[in-house]
């Protein structure tokens, strides 16, 4: 994997690496009780969840190809930094693991990672959990 420092040290702005390599979200909050409220994951490639109800979910991105979607061999890394489970949901229309349509989660349990790698935008292999 290539490091930003890496990148800009070929002469690519400290910007323009970032948005190569990605970051990371460090406020997440897991949220609702299935896929009609969950938290939606932001565009990062390193998302780590502060707070989760027990049960409480996040979901990835749109897979629609418009507007901002993950595309394929996009992946992201998703820890469980509290104390519950917490539910990884696909986008509306997607799967995860070729799992149930929209609904089909996947659990993240406490003090553990995940990483959601995209077929197509709408289908996702999780792997994990990574500790």
């Amino acid at each position: 994997m290539p490091f930003k420092a890496h990148v800009m040290g070929s002469g690519v702005s400290a910007g323009a690496a970032g948005a190569i390599i990605g970051g990371v979200t460090t406020t997440v909050v897991g949220a609702g009780t299935d896929h009609t409220n969950f938290t939606l994951l932001p565009f990062t490639s390193v998302i780590w969840v502060v707070a989760a109800a027990n049960n409480s979910g996040v979901g990835l991105p749109p897979g629609n190809g418009s507007g901002d979607s993950m595309q394929p061999g996009d992946y992201m890394d998703i820890f469980n930094a509290d104390a519950n489970t917490l539910l990884l949901y696909p986008p509306s229309g997607g799967s995860l693991n070729n799992g149930t349509v929209t609904t089909g989660t996947v659990s993240i349990a406490t003090h553990t990672g995940v990483r959601a790698i995209s077929i197509d935008g709408l289908k996702f292999i999780v792997g994990g959990p990574n500790t």
